[in-house]
């Protein structure tokens, strides 16, 4: 045990350094405050940091753990001591009790320097965090229905499948991102669009006009779309997008020429880093696709996003029921994009 102490302005402070075994030799550092009494340090538990690193911290506990080599006798290790055995973990391991933390660590040094002895430390409380931060749930008045980005029952059990959003919110929500939503248009007068849609390329490759908003009542898929992909979380309206804090840009193309079609897939693309198409050709069968927009497609995934490809997601469709196949559309079935 070493004691060192330093001048402070109101009297003197230090430390006590404790040597231990697990299996390596390991060093610990207990701070004495200004003016304390041992007395004062006979706690459950006993704040200390390594000597070689001040940086990690740990509590130690009144309790020992002590590993013999074989052939040696614990009663006799801790015979006339405050020690006893309170728990055998195999074959010459034991845990051992002492009345406090700092008995335990001056026990523990004491037999840390015997021969026989292969491990003496005090039972140590560290620092835990967990692997990955889970972000606390939003305030959406409807996100409590959003079973897609977490779906649990009222003691918080896994009810089914989801997104486990809240788990990627942490480390990203879609900041600086722009999504583009390639639909019948998007409200871009809704609460929940007011922040992600301002000043975003926004297009009607329908009419070549940069209004992107729907233009009957009943186009309101876009709006949807839109809303689980971008919707502005923790605003107190509406839901939740699954990247709440991405920018969105509404393009207006489900009337669109094949010509027009192809120029939508490369719009802007070194500027929209995502695009979404939750759209089918409407043919049944097999269907090819048109060769004037394959060439904007191409383009885009090969050279948008400077170069890295655009990233781009399309819905494989409604149609299990009646028989639809993604794999017949080359749109959805084409290998560069997700389906």
């Amino acid at each position: 045990m070493i004691l060192a102490f330093a001048a402070a302005a109101q009297g003197a402070t230090g430390f006590v350094e404790f040597h231990f075994r697990d299996p390596q030799p390991v060093s610990y550092r207990i701070e004495l405050p200004a003016g304390a009494r041992i007395a004062a340090m006979l706690q459950p538990e006993l704040a200390a940091r390594r000597a070689d690193d001040a940086a990690q911290t740990v509590n130690l506990t009144s309790r020992v753990s002590l590993r013999l080599a074989e052939g040696a006798d614990v009663n006799k290790l801790i015979a006339g001591s405050k020690l006893f055995v309170d728990r055998v973990l195999a074959p010459q391991w034991f845990i051992l009790k002492a009345p406090d933390a700092w008995t335990a660590a001056r026990e523990s040094e004491r037999l840390a320097a015997l021969p026989e002895v292969q491990v003496a430390h005090p039972v140590r409380r560290f620092p835990m965090r967990t692997s990955g931060p889970y972000a606390a749930r939003f305030n959406d008045r409807l996100i409590l229905n959003q079973w897609n980005l977490e779906n649990r029952d009222a003691s918080g059990t896994q009810a089914g499948v989801d997104l486990n959003a809240r788990a990627a919110w942490p480390f990203s929500r879609g900041a600086g991102v722009v999504v583009a939503i390639a639909d019948n248009g998007v409200d871009l007068a809704h609460p929940d669009f007011l922040v992600p849609a301002a000043g975003q390329p926004h297009f009607n490759f329908e009419n070549q006009t940069t209004n992107g908003g729907p233009l009957l009542s009943g186009d309101n898929h876009g709006t949807a779309v839109a809303g689980y992909a971008v919707a502005q979380g923790n605003n107190g309206v509406g839901i939740s997008g699954v990247a709440p804090s991405a920018s969105l840009a509404s393009w207006k193309m489900m009337s669109a020429t094949e010509e027009a079609i192809g120029t939508m897939f490369q719009y802007m693309s070194n500027s929209v880093a995502v695009q979404n198409h939750s759209w089918l050709l409407s043919g049944s069968g097999l269907e090819a696709g048109s060769e004037l927009a394959a060439i904007g497609l191409s383009n885009a995934l090969t050279f948008g996003r400077e170069g890295r490809g655009v990233l781009m997601t399309r819905a494989s469709g409604n149609g299990r029921a009646s028989g639809d196949n993604a794999n017949d559309q080359s749109y959805t079935a084409d290998p560069r994009v997700i389906t």
